[in-house]
Order: C-alpha cells, then structure tokens, then sequence
C-alpha cells in the first residue's frame, strides 16, 4: 500500500503519488529529518550488502584453501565478524 502512495526520493523525502499520500505524508510528518536520514541510510546499505556478501564468500573460499591455522584462525575470526555486521543491517532494516 505504501508504495501505491508515495515513493522515496534518493535524499530520503517522500513524494506523494495520491491525495491519500499526500494527507498521509503531512498528517504523520514523514518527511521529517529523522526518517529521511533512515532511508538514506536504508538505501546506502541495500546497495553496501551484495558488496561485503560477496567479500565474506571470498573469505570463506580463502578459508577452505588455506592450511595455516593461524591464517585460518584469522580469516575465521573476520568472517564471523563480517558475517554478524551482515546480518545486523539486515535486521535493522528489515533487508
């Protein structure tokens, strides 16, 4: 229903498409600071997440070739963390 109504600009406003939108958009003030700056942000980590998927898929090939426990030990600890800060974005904004 949202997106019959209004669409997201890439600063982060909200342009009414109906009548319905527009009361809706002013009545809820959904165009104030703190919401554009989430979507902003929405947005910028959408685009970030298929950038660091495909750097933990590369840690994790590195770590099925690499034989060093000590190299291992470090791309595991990276993987983890990376992996961990993936799902974090993806549950903050709902991704």
């Amino acid at each position: 229903m949202y997106v019959d109504h209004l669409e997201e600009r890439q600063d982060g406003t909200l342009r009414a498409r109906t009548k319905c939108g527009d009361y809706t958009k002013s009545h809820i003030r959904l165009d104030r600071l703190d919401l554009r700056v989430w979507r902003q942000t929405k947005r910028q980590i959408a685009e970030e997440l298929p950038i660091l998927r495909a750097l933990a898929e590369k840690l994790e090939a590195m770590f099925a070739v690499e034989f060093d426990p000590f190299i291992r030990d470090d791309i595991q600890v990276r993987l983890i963390a990376l992996e961990r800060i993936i799902e974090r974005q993806r549950q903050q904004y709902s991704l």
